[in-house]
């Protein structure tokens, strides 16, 4: 969906692909494996708390994005919280980088973005329009199996993700405007998120029940 849109618009995609290290330096061939073939660790201990940290996000002007981790809860910047990047700064060490091409690989998470908040408790900051508030990336730790025991490993990236749609489960506690919803999962859920009637679409029919 970010590339359609990126393609429709003309504008530049990033892909911003996970910055995983072992001991501050770049990883083997045998330990990128290790990494790309751990199961997901979502549900599992402190220390393999990573899912919410993607492998790989896709970055653009004016793209829609939901945040993944709960950043800041008391000003509403927290896991399914939504907004729309208005700017996108490169890490320093960024050398690759080529205006020109439609999509561009970059080989660090950008130092930081800026999105527009669809709500936030945050006060306006200084020099930015209201409710834009910058994401940085941020760092978790993990282990792999290598070799014949566990390595530290730490993972750095945006906790963000792109939100063209998303499920009910993330839809909690959020006031949608407009939406289009398939009934076939938690229509509760989704349903009561809306601002009424006249602003929901379903994507399929359904026997009225009398």
């Amino acid at each position: 969906m970010a590339q359609v849109t990126c393609r429709r618009r003309e504008s530049l995609l990033l892909i911003c692909t996970t910055y995983d290290t072992p001991q501050g330096r770049p990883l083997t061939l045998s330990e990128g494996f290790a990494v790309a073939t751990k199961t997901n660790g979502r549900h599992c201990g402190k220390r393999e708390e990573r899912a919410a940290l993607p492998n790989r996000v896709e970055l653009a002007i004016r793209m829609s994005v939901m945040v993944t981790f709960s950043v800041e809860t008391d000003l509403d910047i927290a896991n399914g919280s939504r907004g729309e990047i208005t700017k996108i700064v490169l890490d320093e060490r960024e050398t690759g980088f080529t205006p020109t091409a439609p999509i561009v690989e970059l080989a660090y998470p950008p130092a930081y973005i800026l999105v527009k908040m669809k709500r936030t408790k945050a006060v306006q900051l200084a020099g930015l329009e209201k409710n834009v508030l910058p994401l940085v990336p941020l760092e978790r730790t993990f282990t792999i199996t290598h070799g014949k025991g566990q390595k530290s490993m730490k993972r750095r990236q945006l906790p963000i993700t792109p939100a063209y749609s998303f499920t009910d489960y993330q839809s909690q506690g959020q006031t949608i405007a407009n939406s289009l919803i398939d009934i076939a999962f938690n229509v509760y859920a989704a349903l009561s998120r809306g601002c009424g009637q006249g602003n929901v679409r379903l994507l399929r029919d359904f026997d009225e029940i009398c």
